[in-house]
């Protein structure tokens, strides 16, 4: 993993609001409205934490009709695991 790469995924990860949103999407896809109505923020707080969390690659965006879902990318969460075990190996 790059360097730039783990410094985005860590700084995604470092505020409390991001790991709420991966909380809920960790019990499956979720869209935009249902966040918004789960987490007692605001749209416009939660479209810059997905922002954040799409340009790290710790989620992704799927189109379904006229929503747009999203999940966590498992494979990149499974890598930042390996990452942070490949440090104290």
């Amino acid at each position: 993993m790059k360097e730039k790469g783990i410094i985005k995924i860590f700084k995604a990860l470092s505020d409390n609001n991001r790991i709420k949103i991966l909380y809920l999407l960790k019990e499956g896809k979720s869209t935009f409205k249902n966040m918004e109505s789960n987490l007692e923020l605001t749209q416009p707080t939660i479209s810059h934490h997905i922002k954040i969390l799409k340009e790290s690659g710790l989620i992704v965006e799927e189109k379904q009709g006229k929503n747009k879902c999203y999940s966590i990318n498992k494979l990149q969460v499974q890598l930042v695991g390996d990452y942070i075990r490949y440090l104290i190996k």
